[in-house]
């Protein structure tokens, strides 16, 4: 639930972004440096040839994680 909105249960992080963004513009941004992360929910679930993420996208991704966790949880208790 974010603003009284409830959110579907999906791994598309563009998907709720853009419900997210619908309700606060000041998401737009963050939004937009994770929808590229929706791909971690599938890429390794299954075998392949799929590379290992080097440190450094590791680092990245989990960065532009972390500020938009943050960013969503500041809102979202500020709406408590």
């Amino acid at each position: 639930m974010f603003h009284d909105e409830p959110f579907p249960k999906t791994h598309d992080l563009g998907r709720s972004g853009k419900q997210a963004v619908h309700l606060d513009a000041g998401l737009d941004a963050l939004v937009d440096g994770v929808v590229e992360i929706t791909k971690y929910a599938w890429m390794f679930r299954y075998p392949g040839n799929v590379p290992a993420p080097t440190l450094v996208e590791t680092l990245d991704v989990s960065g532009r994680v972390t500020a938009f966790v943050d960013a969503l949880a500041s809102r979202v208790l500020g709406d408590m």
